[in-house]
C-alpha cells in the first residue's frame, strides 16, 4: 500500500468537503442570524503500523495519521444589528434564539428575527410561516391593530400602547452540540428526548432590528481559494507517485 496516495487522496476528499462547506456558507449568508459552518482539518489516526521509528532509547512503533475534515457551527460570533423600521423584524441582543412551533407541533429554533404577519395575525417566520412562540404559546397581534405594535427588551408586546399580557420569550443551550441544523438558519434537537432549553433571563430584545449572518464573504472567498490550491496541490502529489509507480514497474518488467 502506499500510503502517501492514500494520504493524498483523504486530503482531497476533506477538502471537496471544505468547498461543500463555503458554499452553503455563501449560499445563506443573506439569512438574518445565520451561523456559519467552520471548517478544520485534523489528522486522523488509522491504526496501521507505520515503519518502526528509532529513538536514542528504544524503537517506537507509530501509526500512519490520514488528514479529516472536522465541522463545526460558529454559535460564538454575532453577526451585525441593522436597524430596519420594520414592524415584524426583531433581533436578539445576546445568544440564544426563538422558539419556533413546526407543522408537526415540534419546537424548532432560530435566530431569523425577520417575521410576518399571517392570516390570523400569528407572527410566523417569513418564508416557511412557521408560528413564533412565547411565553402563552403562538404570538398573536390584534388585526386591527395592524403594525401598531411594539417589542419591549424583556419581550413584552404592547399594541397601541396597551400592554396585552403576551412576551416573547428566548432560550439557549448548556451544549450547542445538542441541537443540529436543517437549513434556513433553523435548529432542531438532536435528541428530543435529551435536551432541555434554558431561558435566557434578559434577551434585550430590539424591535425594527435585524442580525445580519455572521459570514463574511470575502473570507469565505479567500478560503475557496486555499480550498482550490490544496486540492491541486494533492492531485499533483497522487500524479507524481502514479507516474513513479508507472516507471517503478516498467523497469522492474524488463528482462535481464
Amino acid at each position: 500500500m502506499n500510503i502517501s496516495i492514500h494520504q493524498a487522496a483523504s486530503a482531497m476528499q476533506a477538502y471537496e468537503q471544505w468547498h461543500a462547506t463555503i458554499a452553503d456558507n455563501m449560499s445563506a449568508a443573506g439569512v438574518p442570524g445565520f451561523r456559519k459552518t467552520v471548517f478544520t482539518l485534523k489528522a486522523e489516526d488509522t491504526g496501521l503500523p507505520a515503519p518502526m521509528v528509532s529513538t536514542d532509547e528504544s524503537v517506537v512503533s507509530t501509526n500512519y495519521l490520514m488528514p479529516a475534515g472536522v465541522s463545526t457551527v460558529d454559535h460564538e460570533t454575532r453577526g451585525f444589528i441593522k436597524q430596519t423600521g420594520i414592524a415584524t423584524d426583531l433581533a436578539l441582543g445576546v445568544e440564544g434564539f426563538f422558539e419556533l412551533q413546526m407543522d408537526d407541533g415540534s419546537t424548532a429554533y432560530t435566530r431569523d428575527g425577520e417575521f410576518k404577519l399571517n392570516e390570523l395575525g400569528d407572527l410566523v417566520t417569513k418564508k416557511d410561516g412557521y408560528p413564533l412562540i412565547g411565553r402563552n404559546g403562538p404570538v398573536n397581534i390584534d388585526q386591527d391593530t395592524g403594525l401598531d405594535f411594539d417589542v419591549a427588551p424583556n419581550g413584552s408586546l404592547s399594541e397601541r400602547g396597551v400592554d396585552t399580557g403576551q412576551q416573547i420569550t428566548a432560550v439557549t443551550f448548556d451544549d450547542m452540540t445538542q441541537i443540529q441544523s436543517i437549513g434556513g438558519g433553523i435548529y432542531v434537537p438532536v435528541d428530543p428526548d435529551d435536551v432541555a432549553p434554558v431561558a435566557v433571563d434578559s434577551p434585550n430584545f430590539q424591535h425594527k432590528h435585524l442580525e445580519q449572518s455572521n459570514v463574511s464573504a470575502l473570507e469565505e472567498m479567500t478560503r475557496m481559494i486555499q480550498v482550490m490550491r490544496g486540492h491541486e496541490a494533492n492531485h499533483r502529489v497522487i500524479q507524481q507517485h502514479d507516474q513513479r509507480l508507472g516507471q517503478l514497474i516498467s523497469e522492474l518488467g524488463k528482462p535481464i
